[in-house]
C-alpha cells in the first residue's frame, strides 16, 4: 500500500508544533509542544521530513530536478499604509529573495516601480507581464519571473479575465481590471516542458472570479491534454471553505497534497491586524500530477509585534519534483 504523509510545523499561541501524520489505516502523529529553540525545531522537521519522504515518493526523489515555485502578493506601493509602505518593506522582501532560490515567481499587485525593484533584485530572472489598466505600464501586474539559466521560454502572453480577454478591460461584476500572466517553458535540467499561469483574483466580484476561473480552465486545459506540466498560482481572494475552491479547477491543491508543510495555514494578515483565528488561505500554487510537491512553505515571522512586514501576503514557496511515472488520462476539463 502506497503511503501519503502529511507533515507539518506551525506556531500556536507561544508554543512550536510539529505534526506529522500518515494518510493510511492508522495514523502516525508526532508533536513538539515545549518553547524549544526554532533551530532545533527546524533540524528535527528536517529529519522526520526525510524519513516522511522516503515512503511518500522514492521515484520523484530519485529522478528529475527539484523545482521552487513561489506566489507572493507583495502589496501595491501606497504611500499611506505609513510603517508598512513598499519603500521600508522591499529591503525585507530583497533579503527574502537572495536568500531563496526560486526558480519561478509569480507576484501580484506590482506597480512599475515595484516592477522595477524586482528586477533588480532578481538579477537572473527575466519576467513576462504588463499593466493591467492599459497592456503597457498603467497599473498593477502580476508579473512571472522564470530563472533564464533554467529556463527557455517558448511562448508567453498575459489575457485579461474578462468578457474580452484579448484588451484591457473589467470583466463581469468585477471591481478592477484583472490580469493573468502565463509562460510555456523548457526546463533544460530536468528536460521537461512546463506552462505556468499567474493571476490575481477580483476581490469584490463573486460572478467575475467563477467565471474568471472557468475562462482559465479552458486555457490551461490544451496543455493538460497534451501531457504538459501545469502550474496556477496567485491571489485568489477566496478562502478554501468557499464554494468557489471547491473545484476551482482541474488540478490539484498543493497545500492539501504537499508531504511537509512549514509556517501558518493561512495566508492573508492585513500587516497583523486581522486576529489568529480569522486569517484565511487565500494564495494557492494549483499543479497538475505531472508534478508532485515536495515541500510547502508559508513564510511569516515568529513575532509579529514591532514588524515590518513584508507585506499583509504571506510569500507561498513550493518545492516541486517532476513526476516521471505518472501518465495522466486526459482529465474533462469542464467550465466551472
Amino acid at each position: 500500500m502506497a503511503l501519503h504523509a502529511t507533515f507539518s510545523i506551525y506556531r500556536h499561541s507561544d508554543e512550536y508544533n510539529v505534526e506529522a501524520t500518515s494518510h493510511t489505516t492508522s495514523n502516525l502523529v508526532i508533536f513538539a509542544t515545549k518553547k524549544e529553540d526554532m533551530r532545533k525545531l527546524r533540524l528535527r522537521s528536517i529529519m522526520v521530513a526525510a524519513l516522511l519522504l522516503l515512503f511518500v515518493s522514492p521515484q520523484l526523489l530519485a529522478e528529475g530536478e527539484q523545482l521552487r515555485v513561489m506566489t507572493f502578493n507583495i502589496r501595491y506601493d501606497n504611500k499611506g499604509d505609513s510603517a508598512q509602505q513598499w519603500s521600508l518593506r522591499k529591503a525585507g522582501v530583497a533579503q527574502l529573495l537572495n536568500s531563496q532560490t526560486m526558480d519561478l515567481l509569480g507576484a501580484q499587485e506590482v506597480l512599475k516601480n515595484q516592477l522595477e525593484d524586482l528586477v533588480a533584485m532578481l538579477p537572473h530572472h527575466n519576467f513576462i507581464g504588463v499593466g493591467r489598466d492599459d497592456g503597457k505600464e498603467a497599473g498593477e501586474y502580476a508579473p512571472l519571473f522564470y530563472d533564464t539559466r533554467r529556463f527557455q521560454l517558448k511562448e508567453g502572453g498575459y489575457f485579461w479575465l474578462s468578457e474580452t480577454p484579448e484588451v484591457a478591460s473589467i470583466g463581469w461584476d468585477a471591481a478592477c481590471a484583472r490580469i493573468v500572466t502565463w509562460g510555456y517553458f523548457y526546463d533544460r535540467e530536468a528536460q521537461q516542458e512546463l506552462v505556468c499561469f499567474n493571476l490575481h483574483l477580483d476581490h469584490v466580484g463573486k460572478v467575475a472570479r467563477r467565471e474568471s476561473l472557468a475562462l482559465l480552465t479552458k486555457h490551461i486545459a490544451p496543455f493538460i491534454q497534451a501531457q504538459i506540466a501545469v502550474i496556477v498560482m496567485g491571489d485568489f481572494n477566496a478562502a478554501p471553505s468557499e464554494e468557489l475552491m471547491q473545484h476551482p479547477l482541474p488540478l490539484l491543491d498543493s497545500y492539501l497534497e504537499s508531504p511537509v508543510k512549514e509556517g501558518p495555514s493561512w495566508s492573508f494578515h492585513n500587516f497583523g491586524r486581522i486576529p489568529l483565528p480569522e486569517r484565511q488561505r487565500i494564495d494557492y500554487i494549483f499543479y497538475s500530477p505531472l508534478l508532485a510537491p515536495i515541500n510547502y512553505q508559508s513564510i511569516h515571522p515568529n513575532n509579529e509585534e514591532g514588524v515590518c512586514f513584508l507585506s499583509d501576503h504571506t510569500p507561498v514557496v513550493v518545492t516541486f519534483g517532476y513526476n516521471r511515472e505518472r501518465k495522466m488520462m486526459a482529465p474533462t476539463c469542464s467550465t466551472l
